[in-house]
Protein backbone atom coordinates (compact mmCIF):
# COMPACT_ATOMS: atom_id res chain seq x y z
CA UNK A 1 0.00 0.00 0.00
CA UNK A 2 1.50 3.28 -1.08
CA UNK A 3 1.44 6.33 1.12
CA UNK A 4 -0.26 9.21 -0.65
CA UNK A 5 0.67 12.69 0.62
CA UNK A 6 -2.31 14.52 2.03
CA UNK A 7 -2.73 17.41 4.42
CA UNK A 8 -2.39 15.16 7.47
CA UNK A 9 0.97 15.58 9.23
CA UNK A 10 1.71 11.84 9.21
CA UNK A 11 1.51 11.58 5.42
CA UNK A 12 2.97 14.90 4.29
CA UNK A 13 6.34 14.51 2.66
CA UNK A 14 9.19 16.53 4.16
CA UNK A 15 10.16 18.54 1.10
CA UNK A 16 12.81 21.23 1.51
CA UNK A 17 13.06 23.82 -1.20
CA UNK A 18 16.48 25.38 -1.52
CA UNK A 19 16.99 28.77 -3.08
CA UNK A 20 19.49 29.30 -5.87
CA UNK A 21 23.14 29.44 -5.00
CA UNK A 22 23.84 32.92 -3.61
CA UNK A 23 27.38 32.93 -5.05
CA UNK A 24 25.86 33.74 -8.42
CA UNK A 25 24.55 37.04 -7.07
CA UNK A 26 27.93 38.29 -5.87
CA UNK A 27 29.81 40.79 -8.00
CA UNK A 28 32.71 39.26 -9.91
CA UNK A 29 36.17 39.36 -8.36
CA UNK A 30 38.20 42.26 -9.70
CA UNK A 31 41.52 41.05 -11.06
CA UNK A 32 44.33 43.37 -12.11
CA UNK A 33 46.45 42.22 -15.02
CA UNK A 34 49.97 43.60 -14.76
CA UNK A 35 52.05 43.81 -17.90
CA UNK A 36 55.84 43.98 -17.91
CA UNK A 37 56.04 47.74 -18.72
CA UNK A 38 53.71 48.44 -15.80
CA UNK A 39 55.90 46.42 -13.43
CA UNK A 40 59.06 48.11 -14.66
CA UNK A 41 57.48 51.52 -14.04
CA UNK A 42 56.35 50.48 -10.54
CA UNK A 43 59.77 49.07 -9.63
CA UNK A 44 61.53 52.21 -10.88
CA UNK A 45 59.27 54.39 -8.72
CA UNK A 46 59.67 52.17 -5.64
CA UNK A 47 62.11 53.52 -3.07
CA UNK A 48 63.60 51.02 -0.64
CA UNK A 49 63.58 52.04 3.02
CA UNK A 50 65.00 49.43 5.42
CA UNK A 51 63.28 51.03 8.41
CA UNK A 52 59.80 50.63 6.91
CA UNK A 53 60.11 47.75 4.43
CA UNK A 54 61.32 45.15 6.95
CA UNK A 55 58.99 43.97 9.73
CA UNK A 56 59.79 45.07 13.26
CA UNK A 57 61.52 42.41 15.36
CA UNK A 58 59.32 40.46 17.72
CA UNK A 59 61.54 40.90 20.80
CA UNK A 60 62.59 44.52 21.11
CA UNK A 61 63.59 44.61 24.79
CA UNK A 62 66.54 43.00 26.52
CA UNK A 63 65.71 40.04 28.75
CA UNK A 64 66.68 40.59 32.37
CA UNK A 65 67.99 37.51 34.13
CA UNK A 66 67.15 37.01 37.78
CA UNK A 67 70.02 34.95 39.11
CA UNK A 68 68.54 34.81 42.61
CA UNK A 69 65.34 33.08 41.49
CA UNK A 70 64.54 29.77 43.18
CA UNK A 71 65.47 26.97 40.80
CA UNK A 72 65.96 29.36 37.90
CA UNK A 73 69.46 30.73 38.30
CA UNK A 74 72.94 29.33 38.63
CA UNK A 75 73.93 27.56 41.82
CA UNK A 76 76.10 29.62 44.18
Amino acid sequence: MAVVPTSEPETVYDIKYYTRDRRRDRPPVRRTLLRKPDLERYMAAKQFDPAKDFPVPYVNTAVEEDYDAVGGGYQK
